[in-house]
C-alpha cells in the first residue's frame, strides 16, 4: 500500500541505521548524492537527521581526506558529489546568463588549472575582497565555481552570503566606530581555496549521451530504490522523469530495473532496482521511529499523492515523524505548530517528540528556544501534551504557548 512508501524510503536511505562519526557520515551522504537542497538545510536538518550526533568536523574530514565536493544548483542551493560525477547533475547549457558567467570566471581566475585563495584572486582581478566575495557566491550558485571545503559555506550562511560592511560613523563623531569581531570577520577573505568548475562541451555522440542518461538513472535508483514521475518532479532538470523515462524502460529490458505496481495509489509507471524489490518483499520495518525533514530526499512531503496522510509543506523547518508506516507527529514552523496522532499517554511519545530535542541540541546553529504555539490546533499552554513537552526541556509559559529551552 502507498502508506508504506515513507517507511520504505526511510529504510532504503538508512534512517536509524547509519551510526555516527566520519564513517557514518560517508554512508549517510551516499543516498542523497546529487540531491539539491538549500545550503543551510544540509547541516541543520538533513545530516543531523541521518547521522547520529552529527558534527561539522566530520564533514570537514571528508573534504580533507577524499575528493568530496559541493556544487551550486540554484540560488543558495547546493548538492554534494565527486568531481567526476558532476556531469550527472550539472549539464552543459546555452543559457546566455551561463555564457556571461563563464566569461566572468575566466576573467577572475588565472589561466590554467589550480585552486586560489580569495587574496590571490583579488590580486589577479584587482577587485576588493567584498566585491569579489559577492561575485564568487553568484558564480557558485550557477555551478561554475566552488570552494574546496565547507567552512566557506558555513561562513556564508552566517552572513547571508554577503560580506559585512563597515558601519557608518557614529552620530556626532568624525571617526568610524569599531566593528564588532563578527562583523570584522565577515569582511575578511573567505576560508579555503576557490576553483572553477567549467562544464565541458555538450556530448554529440548519441551512444555517449545514452550512457550518461543511464548513469543518471542508476543514481536515482540508488537514491530511491523505486522511482515514479511524482518523486522525480523535485529533482534537477537532468534527473526529472521526462528526461530519463525512455532510458528507464531500456534498463528494465536489460534487467537493471523492474517494473510493477509496487505502491498502490500511484497512477503511472513505477520502476525499482532489483535490490529494492528484494527489500520490498521482506516488508518494511514497522517498529522504527524516524524523524524526516520535509526537504530531505526521503521525505514524502510535496509528492501530492492523495492516499498519503496530511503532510506539511516541503519547506525548511517542517518535519514528519514516523513509527514504521504510521505518521505519528508533524512539526511545522520549527516547532511552532505540532500535530500529534497518538494520545498523551502513549508509551513511545517521548521518542516521537525527540525531534524537538534534536532541534535544540544540534551541533550547527541550534535553535536557542522553541515556542510551541499550538498542539493539535489548541493552545500549547493548556494542552494535555504539556507534561510530555515539559519532560523534554525546560518549559516556560509564553502566553498561550510553551517555550522550550535546552537543558544544559
Amino acid at each position: 500500500p502507498l502508506a508504506a512508501l515513507p517507511a520504505f524510503l526511510a529504510d532504503w536511505q538508512g534512517f536509524g541505521t547509519l551510526g555516527s562519526g566520519v564513517d557514518g557520515l560517508r554512508e549517510g551522504l551516499g543516498r542523497p548524492w546529487g540531491d539539491p537542497a538549500p545550503a543551510p538545510v544540509w547541516e541543520e536538518e538533513i545530516l543531523p537527521a541521518r547521522v547520529d550526533g552529527y558534527q561539522p568536523a566530520w564533514l570537514d574530514a571528508l573534504f580533507a581526506e577524499t575528493e568530496l565536493a559541493w556544487a551550486g544548483c540554484g540560488a543558495q542551493r547546493l548538492t554534494f558529489l565527486l568531481p567526476f560525477d558532476r556531469e550527472l547533475v550539472v549539464e552543459p547549457s546555452d543559457d546566455p546568463e551561463l555564457e556571461t558567467a563563464l566569461a566572468e570566471v575566466r576573467a577572475l581566475f588565472p589561466a590554467g588549472a589550480g585552486r586560489f585563495t580569495l587574496a590571490e584572486l583579488a590580486a589577479h582581478s584587482g577587485l576588493a575582497s567584498a566585491e569579489l566575495t559577492r561575485r564568487l557566491w553568484r558564480l557558485a550558485w550557477l555551478g561554475v565555481v566552488t570552494n574546496d571545503g565547507f567552512a566557506a559555506v558555513r561562513r556564508g550562511i552566517e552572513s547571508g552570503f554577503e560580506p559585512a560592511t563597515q558601519p557608518p560613523p557614529a552620530h556626532g563623531h568624525g571617526t568610524r566606530r569599531r566593528l564588532r569581531f563578527a562583523q570584522w570577520q565577515g569582511t575578511r577573505p573567505l576560508v579555503g581555496s576557490w576553483l572553477p568548475t567549467l562544464p565541458g562541451p555538450a556530448e554529440d555522440d548519441p551512444l555517449a549521451v545514452e550512457e550518461l542518461v543511464r548513469d543518471r538513472v542508476r543514481l536515482l535508483l540508488q537514491r530511491y530504490g523505486v522511482v515514479f514521475r511524482e518523486l522525480l518532479a523535485r529533482e534537477l532538470p537532468a534527473l526529472q522523469w521526462g528526461r530519463i523515462a525512455r532510458t528507464l524502460r531500456l534498463l528494465e529490458l536489460g534487467g537493471e530495473a523492474v517494473g510493477g505496481p509496487f505502491f498502490e495509489g500511484i497512477g503511472g509507471l513505477q520502476l525499482a532496482s532489483p535490490a529494492a524489490v528484494r527489500r520490498l518483499e521482506r516488508g518494511v520495518v514497522d517498529d522504527r521511529v524516524v524523524a524526516i525533514p520535509a526537504l530531505d530526499p526521503a521525505s514524502p512531503c510535496g509528492l501530492g499523492l492523495p492516499d498519503l496522510p496530511a503532510l506539511p509543506r516541503r519547506v525548511a523547518g517542517n518535519w514528519t515523524v514516523w513509527h514504521g508506516a504510521r505518521l505519528v507527529v508533524v512539526v511545522e514552523r520549527r516547532g511552532a505548530a505540532l500535530t500529534l496522532h497518538v494520545p498523551p499517554d502513549h508509551p513511545t511519545l517521548p521518542a516521537f517528540l525527540g525531534v524537538l530535542k534534536q532541534l535544540l541540541g544540534r551541533a550547527v546553529r541550534p535553535v536557542p528556544a522553541i515556542t510551541v504555539e499550538t498542539v493539535n490546533g489548541e493552545p500549547a499552554a493548556t494542552s494535555p501534551y504539556r507534561p510530555a513537552l515539559a519532560a523534554l526541556a525546560q518549559t516556560v509559559t509564553d502566553g498561550q504557548g510553551l517555550r522550550l529551552l535546552r537543558r544544559w
